[in-house]
């Protein structure tokens, strides 16, 4: 289970530091072509913002289904669906503080809710009537 938690915490690292990279190294090459050209480049922070935005959302909650059959998933405004095995985020491009978070069962029935940090890794493992949830909220500090 540690090594499930390892797995999406070192891939949700190797995304972020990815996007990093690739934007910086963006920022250059468009840097040096605008310099090397007649062109003239004005640099504001509004379009950094949208695409850190995008590529860092504030709110990042990664739901994890180990158990045996889907789950549904729902916050204020958005159901979704989880099947065994698959993996989802739920993301918001501003931060409000906790989001507000249910889990449910095959037949819609809550067995999980709970205010989660804006980057928690919620696991959810066993079945329905027998479920544990683990939550991961060290990223959130």
């Amino acid at each position: 289970m540690n090594e499930l938690f390892m797995d999406i915490r070192y891939n949700i690292m190797k995304k972020h530091i990815l996007s990093a990279v690739a934007l910086i190294a963006t920022s250059f090459a468009f840097a040096n072509i605008a310099n090397a050209s007649d062109y003239k480049s004005i640099q504001g922070s509004l379009p950094n913002k949208k695409i850190a935005a995008t590529l860092f959302p504030a709110t990042d909650i990664t739901i994890v289904n180990g158990s045996t059959n889907v789950i549904y998933v729902s916050v204020p405004g958005l159901n979704a669906i989880i099947y065994s095995g698959g993996i989802n985020h739920i993301t918001r491009e501003s931060y409000y503080g906790s989001t507000f978070l249910t889990l449910r069962d095959p037949g819609n029935v809550a067995f999980h809710a709970d205010n989660f940090c804006r980057l928690a890794i919620v696991a959810v493992f066993g079945q329905p009537g027998y479920y544990r949830i683990t939550v991961d909220r060290e990223l959130c500090n």
